[in-house]
């Protein structure tokens, strides 16, 4: 079955944009937030009705029941790495999460903590950071979120969202 995928991240307590995109985006199948602040997840849960897929980042310290990493199997035979990035040191380099991910048998990584909206391929890893929903920091400094849209035969869009 195919899948539509939110990804967001970094929302800082700001949910109230991305529960309204999450609840008039027809289609999902997944809700993916990839930490800082994880809590702002099972808050959306409640707003949305859904379960969210969440890993926690540098300022979750205290989420003691959500894990700061995930991997899951997803449509086409894919398989991606969850985590908010910040335990690879992603603001210098994005070869230490590819190098993890593959490791995992991972072809997707999705990381945050950058605040900065990225897609690109490293080793053969395809890493997509969604940008922060609440405080973009670099790039062209628009608050976004990520749509991954999969097929069973393994095809792949990405669509940024500009909020």
């Amino acid at each position: 079955m195919p899948d539509k995928i939110l990804i967001c991240s970094d929302t800082h307590g700001h949910i109230d944009t991305i529960a309204l995109e999450i609840m008039t985006t027809p289609g999902l199948t997944r809700i993916i937030h990839l930490g800082d602040h994880a809590r702002d997840a099972e808050e959306l849960e409640g707003i949305v009705g859904r379960t969210i897929l969440k890993v926690k980042g540098n300022n979750d310290f205290l989420s003691y029941t959500i894990p700061y990493d995930s991997v899951i199997a997803l449509s086409g035979g894919h398989k991606a790495y969850l985590s908010h990035g910040h335990l690879f040191g992603v603001y210098y380099g994005l070869e230490k999460l590819a190098a993890y991910a593959k490791s995992l048998d991972c072809d997707l990584a999705f990381f945050g903590h950058t605040h900065a909206f990225d897609d690109r391929v490293v080793d053969g890893i395809r890493l997509i950071n969604p940008g922060s929903c609440s405080w973009p920091r670099g790039g062209d400094g628009k608050k976004s979120y990520v749509i991954l849209t999969l097929d069973d035969d393994g095809g792949m869009g990405v669509e940024r969202v500009i909020l």
